[in-house]
């Protein structure tokens, strides 16, 4: 073994006893303000909801909204098979304005069946607490651009799989101006202050079943029953999913829900900003950001929180590994900026970005080059920050992403770093 093969082997084999040296360095570049201990805050990281419970560490329930979506398509695409008894054909890469071929998450539908496009979208079951119901969510479904001829939908619920063939009109619902940027939704719950998630579930089999809806029934498959088991079989050999295991093992939040653990970061940095401006008069409930005049003709969700008139935002990301790169990276989506394409106007002045590590949360407040960049590149969608390529060391990584978002005008604020890395 070469002297660096075994000095990268060594790096990683200790990788638990490096976090000290990390933490370090990142107090000695002067990234750090406000450190503080998760422990002040175990009320909210302890919260992992309702969600994490019902589904009980089912490891199709631990994946990323977008992995479980590769897994579920493949579940569909299998089903569709045996259904059809027709071969499942891909469609062409889609070109971009260089001439070069984009990835297969950007093609205009997801695979074809007997010579029709189809279009697959999943969504988890999950507990809302904002609408004290279990509820389910298809997004981004391009209707609006006569890309695809039928539509299945995938709904996971801790029990099983429902798979269905929507009728195009059931439950739509429609974003206004946006339909044509971002796509129409489905949305659907059950009963309201109804507890119970399979009450629930059965209610909303009979919504997309039952007249006046005309979708179709094509199978319901046991959570645990072998066509999932299979989906998952590649998924359980990934590199990238070992990698991310071994560094978030045992953290906060670890088996929560990205909505969930983004609503407890959501929180955290309210307690947070409240600590670094205590004087001003904060205002983060439904009712007490109606009231405000600074958000005279927005909706109450515009922002996450007011600071005397300011609008606060806040988004953050876990670290991911991407397996086809071999770079850690964040991914922040959804930002509320302004639109040429819908004229949506900005909806908050202060953006704060938080970077979920295996180390703890670090905030960063965003301005400057870096929060004009992402405001021009990100139209409500996403944007990334990647750490170096070919580096499996998630701790290198992190400190790399700190400093690019740092040196592009963000200001890290604060740190709270989980209890085992707590000086």
């Amino acid at each position: 073994m070469s002297s660096h093969a075994w000095q990268k082997s060594k790096r990683w084999s200790l990788a638990g006893k490096l976090w000290p040296v990390a933490i370090a360095a990142l107090s000695s570049r002067g990234l750090r303000r406000l450190v503080l201990a998760a422990s002040a805050f175990s009320d909210i990281l302890e919260d992992a909801g309702e969600t994490a419970a019902a589904y009980g560490g089912h490891p199709l329930a631990q994946l990323t909204p977008a992995r479980r979506g590769q897994v579920l398509q493949d579940v569909v695409q299998s089903v569709l098979r045996r259904c059809y008894r027709s071969e499942v054909a891909m469609p062409l890469p889609r070109l971009n304005a260089r001439g070069v071929a984009c990835g297969s998450h950007q093609a205009e539908y997801d695979f074809s069946l007997s010579g029709r496009r189809v279009e697959c979208k999943s969504a988890q079951l999950y507990w809302c607490r904002g609408n004290a119901r279990w509820q389910a969510q298809f997004r981004h479904i391009k209707l609006h651009r006569n890309q695809f001829d039928d539509l299945y939908l995938a709904l996971y619920t801790p029990s099983d799989l429902l798979i269905l063939q929507h009728d195009l009109y059931t439950l739509v619902h429609s974003q206004g101006k946006l339909d044509v940027e971002r796509g129409v939704g489905i949305r659907v719950g059950g009963p309201k202050h109804e507890r119970s998630w399979s009450v629930a579930a059965c209610h909303i089999r009979e919504r997309f079943l039952n007249p006046p809806s005309n979708c179709r029934f094509v199978a319901r498959l046991d959570a645990n029953g072998p066509e999932i088991t299979e989906g998952l079989s590649g998924v359980r050999e990934s590199f990238a999913l070992q990698l991310s295991h071994h560094a978030f093992d045992g953290t906060p939040l670890q088996h929560a829900s990205p909505t969930v653990r983004g609503l407890r970061v959501e929180a955290l940095a309210f307690e947070i900003d409240k600590m670094l401006n205590a004087p001003a008069r904060f205002r983060r409930s439904f009712s007490e950001k109606t009231a405000a005049s600074c958000l005279k003709g927005l909706p109450a969700s515009s922002c996450d929180w007011l600071r005397n008139d300011i609008r606060v935002e806040v988004k953050h990301s876990r670290l991911q590994f991407d397996e086809s790169r071999g770079r850690w990276l964040c991914s922040f989506s959804g930002l509320k900026t302004a639109s040429a394409i819908s004229g949506a106007a900005q909806m908050f002045d202060e953006l704060w970005l938080a970077v979920f590590s295996p180390i703890g949360l670090h905030f960063l407040k965003c301005s400057g080059m870096f929060g004009a960049t992402l405001a021009r590149r990100s139209e409500g969608t996403r944007f990334y920050v990647h750490g170096p390529a070919h580096e499996p060391d998630v701790h290198s990584a992190l400190q790399h992403i700190l400093d690019k978002m740092t040196k592009g005008g963000c200001c890290l604020i604060a740190t709270v770093l989980f209890d085992r890395h707590f000086p």
